[in-house]
Formats: structure tokens, C-alpha cells, sequence
């Protein structure tokens, strides 16, 4: 007997078919077509004696487990105006761009995953694995703007969408500090594999193809991706890589990581590491020394920092995967592209105005700076150059005033250091494609532009959850309806090319192909070269 019932918002639903796992049965929900498993664990409880220990397996389980509401997102590591809005403006920001805040309740036991089908059949369909962002340190994989259902319909595809260890409950590196801590580095990465395990032995009785998975992530996410291309534990578990705002050549030192975790935990209160210490002492309190070891002066002004320096103090930044000789045996791309992945293809990508967010979020009134604000900000970076610099920027973006030009001025350099990124890719035999989001949100009166994470909800096709952060109208929708084909796309195949974008050709190092999305996306070669070269000048 089939039961359909109503949702709170009309949508037709009906309990799925039960669908046995390799740790147990689990039972979610039909909506609109589209079936929908919240919250199924993949790694057992990382809690007590398991505690900065690696994932493994939870005793697997007879009964039918109920799979319809997300499980628990990781421990926050955020503290700021991200969290406590400081004025109406970041009060609505909150609304318009959900960051570490909108997460309001998390927990050390978090090591569920999300899967969104269009049937639970033997179609083997295309598979994305998303890894949130929020660096390392705060964020989840049950943000609305994730949501598989729209993508998972458009395209006949699976989605899957992923929670893992965060800050200190991710990253401590305790090796050298007692011998039950000898494998505890970058656990937070080896969930992520485990995830990926996961998704090799059960996905198929979702729909899903196990030999076609595709891993995407978005900033944060997007150095996760970075990590699974040059970690040996992750080869053979996916087959093509999404990178979005997050090209990284380098990941942290261990013993660095190991030195910043000592003192969070004499932050704590910790000076001997014992395993009935380590796992007895409240989760929150290690949070709170996590978060206080490494405090901000709160000097400075966001717009003129270096873009990884500025964010020195931040748990997202301090903390995170390391290369310790094991799981993750050298930087990503710091010496060319990571054999392991000379066979994946890959997408690259970045928005037109990447610092813009971290403007809008910490100092909204950046708008309103003065040509001589922005000489002054530039000379603290690059001296005497400052004017030269400052008129290659103008000539670049010439509708910018001065404090769009401040986000210009961190921007630019970071999307350079993608090229390089994009360029070391190219010299393996996969192919690697390369965009740029153009398209500018109207939101604030146009403060954003194109900034940090717009992409998300394009290519996510969710545009409907997100009108407070893409504004109104049918723009949005023609910007998503591109991405999110691409996307799909380059899923099935590991192009991202299709009739509804111009014709998109592999990057080359000779010959920068960049897809630069918009209301009417176009191709372009090497988008601010010119201010790249003038950068590059001694």
C-alpha cells in the first residue's frame, strides 16, 4: 500500500522504497517525484574514545533506519560579525548569504550524508559529491542552497551532499603526543573519504553510477577537492573534480598544525595528552580555547589585507588538512599537478569580485571609499607602484569606484593564483576547463557585484531559495539555467560544453579559454592579463 500525503507547502509526498545499505536499511521520502534520504550515517559516532581518531563504521544496524531529516552539521569554529551582526545591514546579510552562523545547533556526532534521486533503479545515473565550504572550519552540507532535488530532476542525476569534522575536531594534529593519537592528523579529510567509500558500495542501490562520481566543492570545499586529488586513500574513488573558488597550490605544514594544536589545548587547560583526558573533556570548551588562541587584534582594514595572512587569526584558515607524509603526502599543486590525478578531468573556477563578500560581510561601508582611501590601501601593498597599480585596475574595470576597486585589488591576484593552478592541470593528459562568474547580483544596491559563492545557487539551480542573495526577476534563472547544464554536463561526460553556452574549448597554458557566465555568457582569453602583468612588474 502507497501512502501520499501533502507537505507544508503543497508538495506531493510519499515514503520510499526501503533501500538496504551496507550498514542497514533506511527508509526517506518521495516529493514531487524526486527521492530524498536525509541524514544517513555513514561513520560511526566520533565521539568519547573516538575522539580525533579516524572514521570507521558504526555497528550496523536491522531495523529500518528513518532517512527524512538532516543529521546534525559539525561543531561551529566561527566567531564575528558572521555570527552576531553588528547592524541592520549584517543582520539582512545574514538572510541574503548564509555563512558560519545560519548553522545554529551542532554536534561532534555529524557524520551523516544527504542523497537526492530521481529513482532508487538500476539507471546508473551520474553522481556529484558536494563538499560544503567555510573553510575548515565552519559550514554543512544542509545549507538550502544545496539542495539536489532541482538538479537531481533537471538532469536525471544523483546528488549526494556531505557533513565531516570541522576546526579542532577535524585538524588537530596530536601525533608525537601519545601513542593512541598516532593516527590523528586531518581526520576532517579522511571523512570525507570515508563518504566517498560510502558512495562506492551503496550508491548504485540509489540509482547512482559508482563508476561515474563526480567531487565538487565551492571555497572551503573547493580545497577539500584540492586535498582528494593528491591523497593516495581517495584515488579510485571519483572520477572527475569541480573546483569552485578554491585552487590552492599549498596545503599547511603538520608540525606548524602541530604547534597550533598544542596550544589549543593548553588553551584548554591541557597540558598532558592522555585518551581518558582527550575524551572526557567538554566539546565545548575545547571549542571555546580553539576559538580564543588565536584572537584577532582586531586592527586593520579587511580590504587592504593580504587575502590569507588577513585571515591568519581564523580557525578556517589556521586550522586544516596538512601534509604529513600519510594520508596527504605532499601539497596539492605545489610541485605541477598531483600524479594521482593526471586522469581526472576538471573544472576550475572563480567569481569576477571573489573578495567583495568578505567586504560586504566585515565592512560594509568599503563602498563609500575615497580615491586617496584606496591610494593609501594600495601603497600598503605594493609601495611605490601603488598609482600604477591603481590605473590598471581603473583601465580593467572601468564602472568601478574607488571601494569596488579595493576588492578588485585582493580579487585579481587571487584569481592569478588560480591560473597558476589551472596551468599545472593542463600539462596532464585530462582535460581542464576553466569560467568565470560575470553575472552581478542586484542585491544591496549592486554592493556585491559578482562576488565570492554567487555561483552556488546557479548552478545548484536553486535559485528560488536564494532571491534575497540573486534579487528578483528572470536574470537569475538565465544565468542558472547555463550553469547548471554546464555542470551537468561536464557530470555525464567530463566536458562541460553544450548548446546552450558558446562553444568551450580545454584551457591551455598557450591560450587561456575562459567561460565567462552571464545573461549572455561569452568566451574570453586570459581575463586580466593586463593588470596581472602590471602586478608581476618589479
Amino acid at each position: 500500500m502507497t501512502f501520499d500525503f501533502t507537505g507544508p507547502h503543497g508538495e506531493r509526498m510519499s515514503p520510499s522504497a526501503v533501500i538496504r545499505t551496507h550498514l542497514g536499511p533506511v527508509q526517506g521520502l518521495v516529493i514531487d517525484g524526486v527521492h530524498r534520504f536525509l541524514g544517513m550515517r555513514y561513520a560511526a559516532p566520533p565521539i568519547g574514545r573516538r575522539r580525533f581518531k579516524p572514521p570507521a563504521d558504526p555497528e550496523p544496524w536491522a531495523s529500518t533506519a528513518e532517512a527524512i531529516h538532516y543529521g546534525p552539521p559539525a561543531l561551529q569554529g566561527i566567531r564575528g560579525p558572521e555570527v552576531s551582526p553588528r547592524d541592520d545591514f549584517a543582520l539582512s546579510l545574514m538572510v541574503a548569504k548564509r555563512v558560519g552562523g545560519h548553522v545554529k545547533t551542532g554536534n561532534e556526532d555529524c557524520l551523516y550524508l544527504n542523497v537526492w534521486t530521481p529513482g532508487t533503479d538500476d539507471a546508473a545515473r551520474p553522481v556529484l559529491v558536494w563538499f560544503h565550504g567555510g573553510g575548515f572550519a565552519y559550514g554543512s552540507g544542509v545549507d538550502p542552497l544545496f539542495d539536489g532535488t532541482r538538479l537531481a530532476r533537471r538532469g536525471d542525476v544523483v546528488i549526494v551532499t556531505v557533513n565531516h569534522r570541522l576546526n579542532l575536531f577535524g585538524y588537530l594534529n596530536l601525533t608525537g603526543t601519545h601513542e593512541y593519537y598516532e593516527d590523528s592528523v586531518n581526520v576532517g579529510a579522511q571523512d570525507l573519504v570515508h563518504a566517498l567509500r560510502w558512495v562506492q558500495r551503496n550508491i548504485a542501490s540509489f540509482g547512482g553510477d559508482p563508476g561515474n562520481v563526480t567531487i565538487a566543492g565551492e571555497s572551503g570545499g573547493g580545497l577539500k577537492v584540492n586535498d582528494m586529488l593528491a591523497m593516495p586513500s581517495a584515488r579510485g574513488l571519483f572520477h572527475k573534480a569541480i573546483v569552485q573558488s578554491g585552487a590552492r597550490a599549498e596545503a599547511l605544514d603538520a608540525d606548524a598544525v602541530r604547534e597550533d594544536s598544542l596550544r589549543i589545548l593548553r588553551a584548554a587547560g591541557i597540558e598532558e595528552v592522555t585518551p581518558e583526558r582527550l575524551s572526557t573533556v567538554l566539546a565545548q570548551d575545547l571549542l571555546d580555547a580553539g576559538l580564543g588562541a588565536f584572537a584577532a587584534d582586531g586592527t586593520g582594514s579587511a580590504q587592504f589585507r593580504d587575502a590569507r595572512a588577513g585571515l591568519r587569526e581564523d580557525l578556517a584558515i589556521r586550522l586544516g588538512t596538512a601534509v604529513d607524509g600519510r594520508i596527504l603526502p605532499r601539497h596539492p599543486f605545489g610541485e605541477g599537478a598531483p600524479d594521482l590525478a593526471a586522469d581526472i578531468p576538471m573544472m576550475i573556477g572563480w567569481t569576477k569580485d571573489e573578495w567583495n563578500l568578505m567586504l560586504v560581510e566585515r565592512e560594509p561601508w568599503f563602498v563609500d571609499m575615497s580615491h586617496d582611501e584606496l591610494l593609501a590601501g594600495a601603497r600598503a601593498i605594493h609601495g611605490d607602484r601603488a598609482e600604477t597599480v591603481v590605473e590598471a585596475l581603473r583601465r580593467a574595470f572601468p564602472t568601478y569606484g574607488p571601494g569596488h576597486l579595493s576588492g578588485a585589488l585582493v580579487s585579481v591576484p587571487i584569481i592569478e593564483a588560480t591560473k597558476r593552478i589551472v596551468d599545472l592541470k593542463a600539462a596532464q593528459p585530462a582535460p581542464v576547463y576553466a569560467y568565470q562568474l560575470d553575472w552581478e547580483t542586484p542585491v544591496g544596491g549592486g554592493i556585491f557585484r559578482a562576488a565570492h559563492s554567487l555561483e552556488l545557487p546557479l548552478m545548484f539551480d536553486n535559485v528560488e531559495q536564494a532571491r534575497s542573495f540573486v534579487g528578483p526577476g528572470p536574470e537569475p534563472q538565465l544565468v542558472a539555467d547555463q550553469m547548471s547544464e554546464s555542470w551537468l554536463a561536464f557530470m555525464r561526460s567530463g566536458s562541460p560544453a553544450h548548446p546552450g553556452v558558446p562553444a568551450w574549448a580545454p584551457w591551455r597554458p598557450d591560450r587561456r579559454t575562459v567561460m565567462a557566465f552571464d545573461v549572455e555568457s561569452r568566451v574570453v582569453e586570459d581575463p586580466f592579463a593586463d593588470v596581472a602583468a602590471v602586478l608581476a612588474a618589479p
